[in-house]
């Protein structure tokens, strides 16, 4: 049996540069406790058990359950199959951030202005007739000067979700061959989406705004108007009936650049932005099979292969304009010779293979394209005492990439001496 707890503090401060304000210079605890408990049915049967509870100030607590039987029918092979329940927390820029999404826009003042202007202007000249159509002047609307453009973070998220099957073998064929094959199968679920519209997040912080919200009703009291003034005989062409297509204009072009596209919220604060937010939703299914065979090919050489194969079923749930994917590729290998000698030298040769892939996270997207690597370390045992090593991964320097946004992968040399005493 193994028994355990944890208790974490977070300290974060990006002084206004990514996180809100609000929500900045902060500190967060996380407590765990854990355990696993094995118990041995018979000779060749066990059962594993295992728990873990997590809670903390930016999630509700969570039990993450495992259990498992390994069965062995004999010391060279061993059978396993496991099921457990694990999540993933929202970082703190996905709960809190701050930034601006695009440059601030004059558009929507400048249509409430005209409109209040022109229906004071018929007030100025009609007011006193009791037929003129309700005219607001002060419409409720209040925009500011600069609407901001804003991704803000959700501070009602919750975590992302994962119930996982596995099944597997690992046993040694011969004296000299070995074979491990895990299977899996995994459902996910309330992925953290990347910036959408706030109409289609519904965050409740940010909730959407639309333009007829206060008992406005603009197309329509235009109508109206433009009826009242051909009623007192005002031709099409007199500047207070030609206005009224351009105000109408303007308010269908706001209506659907902003309201019907779902960008115009309202903030706390009262206070109308375009926003993109991030909300919880989907669900998706995902398997996949992983195979390691090794051979002993002399006492002091061996050669190893794996290969891993991943696909997904379509993901269900998934909010408009939100990208799921896995991003990692469908199929990947590695080949490796190690020659470990008597003498004290050890010698690792490593080829890695990945198909291609589409990658997205946040604004970034686009294709990783496929990739091969080549890897080699040496090491020599002086003594029994000191060790010198050396290690270079992607020896061939090819510039290579895993992630968009994220840094070019090239040669990379370590060496180092290890001593013990």
């Amino acid at each position: 049996m193994v028994v355990g707890a944890s208790a974490r503090q977070y300290n974060v401060n990006t002084s206004g540069m990514i996180l809100d304000p609000a929500n900045d210079d902060r500190t967060d605890q996380y407590y765990s406790a854990y355990g696993q408990f094995e118990y041995r049915l018979n000779p060749k049967l066990r059962a594993v058990v295992a728990a873990r509870f997590d809670d903390g100030d930016l999630f509700d607590g969570q039990f993450s359950p495992k259990a498992g039987l390994v069965f062995s029918p004999s010391e060279r092979h061993s059978f396993r199959v496991t099921v457990n329940r694990a999540f993933q927390t929202p970082n703190y820029a996905e709960l809190f951030v701050r930034v601006p999404v695009g440059p601030p826009t004059t558009s929507p003042r400048t249509l409430e202005r005209d409109l209040e202007g022109y229906f004071a202007t018929i007030r100025a000249n009609f007011g006193a007739d009791p037929n003129l159509p309700a005219t607001p002047t002060d419409l409720p609307w209040n925009f500011d000067s600069l609407t901001p453009g804003l991704g803000l973070g959700n501070a009602s998220l919750g975590v992302e979700k994962v119930t996982a099957w596995e099944a597997g073998y690992k046993g040694n064929l011969s004296r000299r061959v070995y074979v491990s094959l895990d299977l899996f199968t995994n459902r996910l679920t309330d992925f953290v989406t990347d910036f959408l519209q706030a109409g289609v997040v519904m965050n409740p912080a940010y909730s959407a705004y639309a333009l007829t919200d206060g008992g406005t009703n603009i197309p329509q009291t235009l109508s109206d108007v433009d009826a009242y003034l051909a009623s007192q005989g005002l031709p099409p062409t007199d500047p207070l009936r030609t206005a009224i297509p351009q105000l109408q204009g303007g308010y269908a072009q706001l209506n659907a650049g902003l309201v019907q596209t779902g960008l115009l919220a309202t903030l706390p604060n009262g206070h109308r932005a375009i926003v993109l937010s991030i909300t919880n939703a989907g669900r998706v299914r995902e398997q996949g099979v992983e195979l390691n065979v090794g051979y002993q090919l002399t006492d002091e050489l061996r050669a190893e292969g794996s290969y891993t194969f991943f696909d997904f079923e379509q993901p269900e749930g998934i909010l408009s304009g939100d990208k799921v994917l896995p991003n990692t590729p469908k199929h990947k290998g590695t080949f490796t010779l190690a020659y470990a000698g008597a003498q004290g030298l050890d010698v690792n040769f490593t080829l890695r293979r990945q198909t291609a892939f589409q990658w997205a996270a946040g604004v970034y997207s686009g294709l990783v394209d496929w990739s091969q690597t080549v890897d080699l370390s040496a090491g020599y045992r002086v003594n029994d005492y000191l060790r010198v090593h050396a290690l270079g991964t992607n020896v061939l320097d090819q510039k290579r990439f895993q992630i968009y946004g994220g840094s070019v992968i090239g040669r990379r040399v370590i060496a180092g001496v290890t001593t013990t005493f």
